[in-house]
């Protein structure tokens, strides 16, 4: 009798202790969630984004007027078969390198589309895809995309014609309209929209040292360059898109509907002896991205470590497909900051030697023009190389690689170098 008293009184305590913890546990599970959830609304409230964690503000709509405008003008230059034929021929190389014949039909071919020309120098700093609240679906974010590079591309072989003609002046407004475009296209709120943010700048940035040969800009050219540049890192914009891949992950959260024999397995675990786990899930679903924006405002070589490993167990596939993301974002990032900071650094070596006759013998020499410090090679956080000599210079960052070629110029395998004269 007294051994079935206590078998019942363990039994009574067994069945009132699961219950509470079970309650314990879905209360912190629940709470965990709750709370990385409010940070992420308050980082993407901090950027104007409080939109994209809210259904009822958000809706698909269509691309802004001004950008759509751009977009059938970009459309036109592409349907353009005789643009089409020679910018095959002359873009990414040298004006000076260009056949006299291309030359010359690229000549009449931008004076008869002067006009559009102008149209593009004065949209392209407001070439915002969306207003806040809207959403535009995958074929017009690809389209607008590409009618970025198109407008890119001829505002690139503009630069070039204006230098031909002894317009600096132009060819620098061209060109800080380029940079200008492709922050806009940066300001939607995407990892995909990235990597075409990216891809526009570096065309930006790649494309000057041979539009502008060294010593085509005056002293004041140089400093107003060299001042405009200053701060086009955008990491901002990594952070912004971040935010909008936390949205879509944060958007699917809440008990799923198991209409299909597909979501068997999500509903299953969102039933009540599983919900506790479910709401874990959930909330590392939402702390990884959190982490990822915080991460994103510092250079790539300040990426903690954990993000360049794979889970201890291997099987945490979601954290790996994340960080591995975040690794890609990070190196363009990267790409971005090198060629602005080698940029700024090259006019100012080349305007010391116009104005003194030497290059200067160290980086430093240069600090008081920069903002009172050289920066640091974003992909490694070491110096830029810097190696003068009495005929020219030579100027680099190591590259992704992290290895020194010795100014080998390769953007994938070897270094990224600015030209030396």
């Amino acid at each position: 009798m007294r051994h079935n008293r206590r078998r019942l009184r363990a039994a009574f305590l067994l069945a009132a202790g699961i219950p509470a913890l079970w309650l314990a546990a879905y209360t912190a599970a629940r709470m965990a969630r709750d709370h990385t959830v409010a940070q992420l609304r308050a980082a993407a409230e901090e950027r104007d984004l409080a939109y994209l964690f809210d259904d009822a503000t958000t809706t698909l709509g269509t691309i802004e007027p001004v950008t759509a405008s751009l977009v059938e003008l970009a459309q036109s230059w592409d349907d353009d078969s005789v643009y089409a034929e020679l910018s095959d021929q002359a873009c990414g190389t040298p004006a000076i390198e260009w056949p006299e014949e291309v030359g010359r039909r690229l000549v009449a071919l931008f004076e008869e589309r002067s006009q559009e020309i102008a149209l593009i120098r004065a949209g392209a700093p407001g070439f915002r895809m969306a207003a806040p609240g809207v959403t535009l679906d995958s074929d017009t974010l690809l389209r607008c995309c590409t009618a970025a590079r198109t407008l890119s591309r001829v505002l690139g072989l503009d630069m070039a014609l204006c230098v031909r003609r002894g317009d600096i002046d132009g060819a620098l407004a061209g060109y800080r309209a380029r940079v200008l475009l492709s922050e806009a296209v940066g300001t939607y709120p995407s990892l995909a929209v990235q990597t075409t943010r990216v891809s526009l700048s570096n065309m930006a940035f790649h494309g000057f040292a041979d539009t502008f040969p060294a010593g085509t800009l005056s002293e004041a050219q140089t400093r107003a360059m060299v001042d405009f540049l200053a701060g086009r890192y955008r990491r901002d914009l990594f952070e912004c898109a971040w935010i909008g891949c936390a949205a879509e992950g944060v958007a699917n959260f809440g008990p799923p509907t198991p209409d299909a024999a597909d979501a068997f397995l999500d509903w299953l675990t969102a039933t009540a002896p599983f919900r506790p786990w479910h709401y874990w899930e959930e909330h590392a679903c939402a702390e990884l991205p959190l982490r990822l924006v915080e991460s994103a405002r510092a250079p790539r070589f300040a990426m903690p470590s954990e993000y360049n490993a794979r889970s201890p167990s291997g099987l945490d596939v979601m954290r790996d497909m994340m960080t591995f993301t975040f690794r890609l974002s990070q190196a363009s990032q990267a790409e971005v900051e090198a060629s602005v900071d080698l940029t700024r650094i090259g006019l100012l070596i080349e305007d010391h030697h116009h104005r003194h006759g030497t290059y200067p013998e160290r980086l430093s020499a240069l600090a008081g023009d920069l903002g009172g410090a050289v920066p640091l090679d974003p992909f490694f956080g070491n110096p830029y190389r810097y190696r003068p000599s009495e005929d020219g210079f030579l100027l680099y960052s190591v590259g992704a690689n992290g290895t020194d070629d010795g100014g080998k110029p390769d953007k994938l395998k070897g270094d990224w170098v600015w030209r030396g004269q």
